[in-house]
């Protein structure tokens, strides 16, 4: 298991142990609105968390309670217009 959260940069970047999500952000210096980001379940490729910008600075996350968001079979990057997400873990 790592340490700290994890850094999803790259289109494709994953993260393949089962976790529980605590939380989802995503940060970038210079985005345009309308950019996106996605996070999809490695196995079914079901979302997990889908944002879009609605202006030209970036800071979005989500947070999912004490008991998290399941991924049993870890999680991609399936989409990112610009900069970074970071996903905080459970477990």
């Amino acid at each position: 298991m790592s340490v700290g959260p994890v850094k999803l940069s790259t289109v494709g970047d994953q993260f393949k142990d089962g976790c529980r999500i605590m939380s989802f952000i995503w940060t970038a210096r210079s985005s345009t609105a309308g950019d996106v980001a996605e996070v999809r379940d490695r196995s079914s490729n079901a979302v997990l968390w889908e944002v879009v910008t609605d202006t030209t600075r970036t800071y979005l996350g989500i947070s999912f309670g004490p008991h998290g968001m399941p991924a049993p079979d870890g999680f991609r990057l399936a989409e990112l217009s610009s900069g970074k997400v970071y996903v905080y873990l459970r477990e």
